[in-house]
Formats: C-alpha cells, structure tokens, sequence
C-alpha cells in the first residue's frame, strides 16, 4: 500500500502543541484513517485538517467513557462504551442517529471494543467482563454471541482482522509468573542470612535470572518463539533453586552462640 504524500498546504498540517489542556480524565484512545477519538470525562475527536479537536455530546445513557473504537475504515463510525453499555455512533463520520446496545445479563460490562470484518461487512465486536464476545452489524441492529470460550483480551487491525485471547491460556501464563516470581522472592528474602561472598552471589544469580526472564524469554514468547529452555534458563534455575535448598538448610541451623 502506496503511503499518502507529506501536506504541502500549512491547513493540512496539525500544529505541535499539548494534545489536551483541559483537565478532564481521559480513559480511552483510538486511531484509524486519520481519525482519533478519545473518550473519558469527555468524548472527543480529530479528523484529518482539523485544526483542534470536536467535543462530541457523550450519550445521556452512557455517561464517563470507558472504552472508545474508530472505525479505520469507511464509513468511519464511532463506539463508545461505560458501565451502562456500548453507544454507536451511525452513518458517515458518525454523524448519524446513536445506537444502543445493552448487555443481556445484569452487572455484566465492556471491557474492550474493536472495529473488524465478517465477510464483506465491517462490524463491531464487543468484550464483556464475563468473557463473552459479541459480534455486532450496528446498521441493521444484528447482535450474535459467538460461541467461543471465555476471552480475556480483543484486538482488530485496520484490515479488519481480529485476534482474540483466551482466559484460560491467559490464567496459566499468569499461574505460572506468578509461581516464578514467588520462588524469586522466596529466595531473595532466604539469602539475606547469608554472610558476604554468599549473600552477594546469590542475590546477582536471582537479578540475573530475573533480567533474562523479562528481556529475553519473554519477549521471544510474545512473538511466538519458542525459548531455548535447555541453556541460559534452566541453568540459572538450577542454580536458584540449589541456592534455595542451601537457604533452607542454613535458616533451620540453630544460631550460633
């Protein structure tokens, strides 16, 4: 896809400044065709050539913003969602008649909005709390629960393409950095009885097997590498985990006299 060209005309260029001078909250941003909308305290939007940002009248059912989607793509609507539900904003730019949508379950709220495709129509695809994903035609006032497993997380592309994340991958991960992070610490506070060269080794191995966690394993897993467990890592937690057994041992040793 050919980029558009750079402005030529200073009305087509935006002037470098603070985004925001007011001192409203701002809970939510999204961008897409030259278009940003931000919703909080207030809702507002910037289009290619404005000059400043619009405010919008937040919908009286919707109050604070939570969660605001722009469409990337024609006719470039708008979403809005609070506790109370999700409000489309219909027609071109927006700047049509509102829609409502209002969860089917009591207590039951948006966790994230993202604008994709199913088939040739763009729809809106909403995320409730309880990890149902609703997928929406805002035009003709179709809504369909998609039979899929609780989700934890949504996100679309400007090509309409949307990726979804389960709740139960989402919780064994999280189980399982938590666990580590546990034994981090357990060790850690363990090694603070230790006298000196010990205590120092111990503590370097910990940051260090902490440091490789963070900068290499895990963005390597974000983009879908598998990690090379058989070197750098399992090493290291060998090593902490016979400085843990060492800990252990020393702490139970009677002190001396």
């Amino acid at each position: 896809m050919a980029l558009p060209p750079l402005p030529a005309n200073k009305a087509d260029t935006w002037e470098i400044g603070a985004a925001f001078e007011n001192e409203g909250s701002i809970m939510s941003v999204s961008a897409g065709a030259g278009r940003v909308l931000v919703g909080g305290s207030e809702l507002l939007r910037m289009r290619a050539g404005d000059q400043g940002w619009q405010k919008r009248e937040v919908p009286a059912r919707i109050g604070t913003v939570w969660k605001v989607a722009q469409e990337p793509r024609a006719p470039w609507r708008q979403a809005v969602a609070s506790e109370s539900g999700v409000a489309i904003f219909l027609g071109k730019e927006g700047d049509g008649r509102i829609a409502h949508i209002r969860p089917v379950a009591e207590d039951v709220y948006v966790t994230n909005l993202a604008w994709g495709r199913a088939g040739q129509k763009s729809v809106l695809f909403v995320l409730w709390d309880n990890g149902e994903v609703v997928r929406l035609v805002p035009e003709e006032g179709k809504q369909e629960t998609l039979a899929l497993p609780p989700m934890a997380a949504l996100a679309a592309d400007g090509a309409g393409s949307v990726a979804m994340l389960a709740w139960e991958g989402f919780n064994r991960a999280k189980a399982a950095s938590y666990a580590e992070a546990a034994l981090i610490g357990n060790v850690y506070h363990l090694s603070a009885g230790f006298p000196e060269p010990e205590r120092s080794s111990i503590g370097n191995q910990i940051m260090g097997y902490a440091r490789h966690v963070v900068t290499v394993e895990w963005p390597e897993q974000a983009e879908g590498r598998t990690v090379d467990q058989g070197s750098v890592t399992l090493g290291r937690a060998g090593r902490l985990g016979r400085a843990r057994a060492a800990a252990d041992h020393r702490a139970q040793q009677p002190a001396p006299r």
